[in-house]
Formats: C-alpha cells, sequence, structure tokens
C-alpha cells in the first residue's frame, strides 16, 4: 500500500498527531525514549554490554598474552574514540541518506546542530511508514557492525583493541536512532507513519485511525 502523503495527512481526520518533535527539543527526547523499556532500548543497551566484555576480552589478552605496553593501548583507545565518534559521522549520515533513497526519497538533506553536537538526515515532507522508518533508523548501525564484524578474526591485536571501541563509540552514537526506534515500540498496533517539515525544523508522527461507519 502506498503511503500517504503530508497533505492527505493533514487533511484527513483519520490521522491523528502522536507526537511533534521540534528539533531544538530532541536530546530531552532521546533521553527520555532511550529510558523505556522496549525492543529498540534493550537491543542498545545488549549491544554496549556485549561490547564492553568483549573489549575487557581483548584488553586481558593484549596485556597478559602478547605484552602491549600501556602507551599502544592509549593508542588504540585514543583512535577508536577519535573514528568512533568523529570520523565516523560523515559515513553514518550518508548510509541514512542512502536508505532513504531506497524508500523513495529523492532529496535527504544534510544537517547539523552544534549546541546539541546533533548530525541528522531528512527528507522534508516524506511520509515513511513504520517498516521503512526502522531501515532507514537502523541501516547505519547495522551495516556497520556487519563491516567490522566480519574482518575482525582477521586483524591483530592492535587492530582488534581499535574495532572494538570504534564500534562501541559508533554504537553510543546510535542512540538518537535506537531513541526514535524506542518511541515506536510503545505503540506496537498503532498505524504509525513520520515524516519532517525541514522549513519548520520538526518532525511529525501520525497515527492513522480507520474510522468504522455504524
Amino acid at each position: 500500500m502506498k503511503n500517504p502523503t503530508v497533505e492527505e495527512i493533514l487533511g484527513n481526520e483519520n490521522y491523528q498527531m502522536l507526537h511533534k518533535l521540534h528539533y531544538d527539543s530532541i536530546i530531552g527526547f532521546v533521553f527520555k525514549n532511550i529510558k523505556k523499556k522496549t525492543l529498540g532500548s534493550a537491543v542498545y543497551l545488549l549491544s554496549l554490554v556485549i561490547l564492553i566484555i568483549l573489549i575487557l576480552i581483548v584488553s586481558i589478552q593484549a596485556f597478559s598474552t602478547y605484552s602491549m605496553s600501556f602507551k599502544e593501548y592509549i593508542l588504540a583507545f585514543s583512535c577508536g574514540f577519535i573514528i568512533g565518534s568523529f570520523l565516523i559521522i560523515p559515513f553514518h549520515e550518508i548510509i541514512h541518506a542512502l536508505a532513504y533513497r531506497l524508500v523513495g526519497a529523492r532529496k535527504p538533506r544534510f544537517g547539523v546542530d552544534l549546541k546539541q553536537l546533533i548530525f541528522y538526515v531528512a527528507a522534508d515532507k516524506f511520509v515513511v511508514g513504520r517498516k521503512e522508518f526502522y531501515w532507514v533508523a537502523l541501516a547505519p548501525f547495522i551495516i556497520i557492525n556487519l563491516i567490522i564484524s566480519s574482518v575482525f578474526v582477521f586483524l591483530n591485536i592492535h587492530y582488534q583493541l581499535i574495532a572494538l571501541y570504534f564500534l562501541f563509540f559508533h554504537n553510543l552514537m546510535c542512540i538518537g536512532d535506537f531513541a526514535m526506534i524506542s518511541f515506536f515500540h510503545l505503540h506496537p498496533k498503532k498505524k504509525l507513519f513520520t515524516f519532517d517539515i525541514l522549513k519548520e525544523k520538526t518532525s511529525y508522527i501520525y497515527e492513522y485511525k480507520e474510522q468504522i461507519d455504524n
């Protein structure tokens, strides 16, 4: 079934606004929803816990088996932190944009809010449903984790540590994507649609409620 347009949503009483999120309020929205007990927040937390365990295991091996020096360890940590927190940002957002293109958006746009240290991709007035939104939101997390996981066993201990810290800080920065997923998971039975209006710097989430004639 084809998704409705913004005009069809706004002009139809069957669609009711569930949430209006201004870009200035993203941080509060993110921390509120990532704390909810949903599958989205659980997957987010689990990914971080798994990486922490792997980091501990590899760190012990690095010091005990490979006699890694403290200086070498700090260097590996620093590289992982810089790559996972900063250098990966353009690639992360490009994957979001490509995912948008795959679901039909023709002109996804990149944005940044330095006050909140937020980078984002939005498609102006392009409506996506639940499944499409999941793909757009999770594409960078899935693709980047799969790529690193596929080459991890072929790396030496130094690069394994860099890769693990890189994934940890990248996944940590995926908190906004998982917070949105968590919000959707709070309404599992509702038919939801979301879109951005860039002129307003606002995201809208609407619920479709089909009217039943008596």
